[in-house]
């Protein structure tokens, strides 16, 4: 018994004793020479190490950084590091507990007990300045993490997230609080589970948000959520989920008896019924390419998506030529005979879907590894209880508004259902890219030299 009151003793001794040696550490001086030891006390005005040379009181002033982690000593003071992570700013506060550190996008209180800070900077650096004005979308996200994107690229994940004054509060798993700056932010995307009661509001300028609606009066609404509050008025609402809305995709003309008339004058005859419906009476048939019609659609000629910012543009339908002509050369075998094919009128994405697009499906849908990210776009990731976990997507600015490359089948089919849209058929697709008289390109039969 004794002995195993010895033993328990000297193990209780040796754990009481490391755990008030502090953590180790080497500190950089500004003239370049290093302390190394462990930390008994850190505050704004000094730090205080245990060194083989003692006790030993630093003032900050003196100090250029303090490295926690065993690696690459740190060029320059105007620095600091998480997780392997730089950031470029320097401390503006500090405990044994916690510091505050300055940064462009606002500032972040490191926990320092997590174990999760590389090395600090402490010499002062010149920053650039924030706008005061906030133009960030709100998203939703599968994954259990919220995430700050900023307007240069970063990412920010974190499990907890609410706002205070001019910030955004962006807590991660450490424990390390991120103050950012709502200036400074892009997209803040939300966890699904998160959202309970939200509903998604389009405003005129593009911006999107999901919250929780409050209709206020007859021209205001307020919509909220952790990211905060906004009062927005009607008029500048061009989507929203917060009530259900008919939204007519055409407008249909109704002919009591076929007419004849120019189409100026049918307009001015009309007399609306309901639902999008008016009705025209008139006295002679109406013809079109010889035959004799009752009813027309009429479909605006581009409509553009508020959701994801996609123009879309009509193809009427009708009988086109489909296929090769035998005349051509080198035309394969399944592109013969040319036929006439009928296809139903139908929109199709005026522009190739662009990097920005397809991004924001990346982001938002947070599918699996089986969908491919492209060329232009890299996965974010971040080192969680030592486990590298995909938390987003990035892509240079340069390249937002280029066409993405580089996906299969099944990533465009997934990023059609996670839009509501669909890959036009074989029929749709060369009937949008040739037109309806049977030419071989969309400029005619003969192949270009020269291209832009």
């Amino acid at each position: 018994m004794r002995t195993r009151i010895s033993v328990l003793s000297i193990f209780l001794v040796v754990i009481l004793l490391l755990l008030s040696q502090g953590f180790a550490v080497i500190v950089v001086y500004k003239d370049g020479s290093i302390l190394e030891g462990t930390i008994k006390d850190l505050n704004s005005n000094y730090v205080v190490v245990n060194s083989t040379l003692g006790e030993i009181q630093i003032p900050v002033s003196n100090i250029q950084s303090v490295v926690f982690k065993d690696g690459t000593i740190p060029q320059s003071g105007q620095e600091f590091s998480l997780n392997g992570r730089k950031f470029r700013g320097y401390v503006t506060e500090l405990s044994k507990d916690y510091a505050v550190v300055t940064t462009w996008f606002g500032k972040i209180k490191l926990n320092l007990k997590s174990g999760s800070v590389d090395y600090l900077g402490f010499e002062k650096v010149e920053l650039p300045s924030i706008t005061s004005e906030t133009f960030f979308q709100v998203e939703l996200v599968l994954n259990d993490y919220y995430i700050c994107a900023l307007v240069n690229g970063e990412m920010i994940v974190g499990t907890e997230l609410n706002t205070s004054g001019e910030y955004i509060t962006l807590v991660d798993s450490y424990k390390n609080t991120f103050f950012i700056l709502k200036g400074a932010l892009e997209y803040i995307y939300i966890p699904y589970k998160r959202a309970k009661g939200f509903d998604l509001v389009v405003l005129h300028n593009g911006q999107k948000l999901y919250g929780v609606v409050k209709k206020l009066s007859d021209t205001q609404y307020e919509i909220s959520g952790q990211w905060g509050k906004v009062v927005v008025n009607q008029n500048d609402v061009v989507f929203s989920t917060y009530q259900e809305t008919k939204e007519q995709s055409s407008q249909i003309a109704r002919y009591d008896q076929p007419i004849q008339q120019s189409a100026t004058t049918l307009i001015e005859k009309a007399i609306y019924d309901k639902d999008g419906v008016a009705t025209i009476v008139v006295d002679d048939p109406v013809k079109v390419e010889g035959k004799e019609v009752r009813k027309i659609n009429i479909y605006p000629k581009e409509i553009v998506d508020p959701r994801t910012g996609i123009t879309f543009v009509l193809v009427p339908g009708g009988v086109f030529k489909m296929g090769g002509d035998v005349s051509w050369r080198n035309v394969e075998e399944d592109e013969l005979p040319q036929r006439e094919v009928y296809v139903s009128a139908f929109y199709i994405s005026k522009y190739p879907i662009t990097v920005k697009q397809y991004l924001d499906f990346l982001k938002a849908s947070q599918i699996g590894s089986s969908i491919i990210a492209g060329k232009q776009i890299s996965p974010v990731e971040i080192d969680f209880l030592g486990q590298k976990v995909r938390v987003s997507y990035s892509a240079p600015a340069i390249l937002l508004n280029v066409p993405i490359t580089g996906i299969n089948y099944a990533s465009a089919k997934a990023y059609c259902d996670w839009a509501g849209y669909q890959l036009p058929t074989e029929a749709q697709w060369e009937k949008a890219a040739r037109g309806t008289d049977g030419r071989r390109y969309p400029w005619g039969n003969e192949s270009q030299t020269n291209y832009n």
